[in-house]
């Protein structure tokens, strides 16, 4: 019987030994196998990807654009909490802040936040109404449903766990909605790159949509994404507020 790349790929990646991110983490948040799971789905996703591509005309693996630039997303935001836990703070408020802590605040409220809470609300609502426009069926067979939540659900439940165990500084509104927007229309700059290379909308959503409405589309994420950016901003204060009221009592 003959495999196809991406199941080859499958059974290379179950075969291989456990990945060593090279990292430790400190015992109260457990980051390293977080950062593990993230690491281990990148190549996995990045195959499913290169397989879809493979055929102009293939449609069936349409969920590793965003899902996997939120992978990398989180990979990285977890590997900056890490080094934060080794090498920086996780005091709430610190009369220095380390410059691996400004960084992993940044990456957390502008990136990791927003992403996590993008993929899991707009994917799984999508898929209610239709999975045929963003997970067709036939997708099955190479995406299968575990691997389907650890892209569209885990990456929510993960992010929610580090907002609740760490501090995070959130930068100015306008900085935030800034950088959030920003990643937005890359984004769509890189969906409408892969049209242009494949003649293929990487999501099947976007064939039933003509110009105006992917247009509207793209704005509409923008809008979205600060919605989910504030969001995470009232959520992080709500969570820390108190440590906050006791700092100004001190």
């Amino acid at each position: 019987m003959k495999l196809c790349r991406s199941e080859l790929a499958e059974i290379d990646i179950l075969r291989s030994p456990p990945l060593d991110v090279g990292l430790r983490s400190t015992a109260d948040d457990g980051l390293t196998p977080i950062v593990t799971s993230f690491s281990w789905r990148t190549p996995y996703d990045q195959s499913t990807f290169m397989e879809s591509r493979s055929s102009p005309k293939n449609n069936a693996i349409p969920t590793v654009d965003v899902s996997c630039a939120d992978t990398i997303i989180q990979t990285i935001y977890f590997g900056l909490a890490t080094a934060n836990d080794i090498i920086g703070t996780d005091e709430a408020f610190p009369e220095e802040t380390p410059l691996i802590r400004s960084i992993r605040d940044i990456a957390f409220s502008a990136f990791a936040v927003p992403t996590a809470m993008y993929v899991t609300f707009v994917f799984w609502s999508i898929y209610a109404v239709n999975r045929e426009l963003i997970l067709p069926k036939k997708a099955d067979g190479v995406i299968p449903s575990w691997l389907n939540h650890l892209m569209h659900t885990a990456v929510l439940f993960f992010i929610g766990i580090e907002m609740c165990v760490s501090p995070h500084d959130y930068p100015s509104r306008s900085v935030g909605t800034i950088l959030v927007v920003s990643i937005s229309f890359f984004y769509f700059l890189w969906k409408m790159y892969v049209y242009l290379d494949t003649k293929t909308w990487v999501y099947p959503l976007f064939d039933a949509l003509n110009w105006p409405l992917r247009a509207c589309y793209c704005f509409g994420t923008a809008a979205l994404s600060v919605v989910l950016y504030c969001l995470g901003e009232t959520l992080n204060s709500a969570l820390w507020s108190s440590e906050m009221s006791k700092m100004k009592i001190v």
